[in-house]
């Protein structure tokens, strides 16, 4: 039960109801900030998670195609050593405007310090690489996930794109030291 006294009239019980709404609406801001990386604004890696889980069932549920990437920023820790970590937090800025100019109808995250990932929902088609390829200074990998890919969980995704990373991460060191 409640104490009627502290709401004997309904004007009494209107300024409560008003207290209670605006503390609920004060938590949603809060919760909204968390969404985003303090940086970059971009979404976060459990936003990034959720929405993978999402693109996965509808392609499961209704064969709607998803484009994923993967990106990883070069020569971040050298410029954090060399230059100060200002300088990084102005290079990770840069990437991440470019992300967000690139890919305008797409869900871009900030998903570890130096890496990014990108989906977008509907049809695969080139422009999505072609826009990864004018990004300077990361190395990518992406994937058309559709009917005819194997790749049905977060885990076979992400790591059929990581392997792409790595290998043209090997092939620049490789160009570079001889």
């Amino acid at each position: 039960m409640y104490d009627k006294t502290l709401v004997d009239t309904p004007e009494k019980a209107l300024v409560i109801i008003n207290e209670l709404l605006s503390i609920n609406k004060q938590q949603e801001i809060e919760i909204e900030h968390y969404k985003y990386d303090e940086l970059t604004s971009l979404l976060l890696r459990k936003d990034h998670n959720a929405m993978l889980k999402d693109s996965i069932r509808e392609l499961t549920l209704h064969g709607i195609p998803f484009m994923y990437a993967n990106l990883d920023m070069n020569g971040l820790k050298k410029i954090n050593t060399n230059e100060g970590y200002v300088v990084g937090d102005s290079y990770i800025k840069s990437i991440a405007v470019e992300l967000i100019h690139g890919f305008r109808d797409s869900h871009i995250y900030r998903i570890g310090g130096d890496e990014f990932a990108i989906i977008r929902k509907g049809d695969c088609v080139d422009d999505f690489d072609i826009t990864l390829a004018k990004i300077n200074n990361v190395e990518y990998g992406s994937v058309c996930v559709n009917s005819d890919t194997d790749l049905r969980d977060i885990d076979s995704i992400v790591t059929y794109v990581d392997s792409m990373i790595i290998k043209k991460k090997a092939q620049r060191k490789n160009r570079h030291s001889d």
